[in-house]
């Protein structure tokens, strides 16, 4: 009979390797923060120009 142990968040991220991110992700990571500023500065155009929108 086996006993299980219970093993902890910590100790598994420690446990785990340093994998640094690949080119494409890091790319992805700048797109999507790129995206979601433009996103926001537009919404809130829009939102200051359109009477009741807020």
């Amino acid at each position: 009979m086996q006993e299980d142990k219970k093993v902890t968040f910590k100790e598994e991220i420690s446990a785990m390797e340093y994998e640094p991110l690949d080119e494409v992700e890091i790319k992805l990571v700048k797109w999507s923060l790129i995206l979601g500023l433009v996103s926001l500065v537009v919404f809130y155009a829009i939102a200051q120009m359109v009477p009741g929108a807020h």
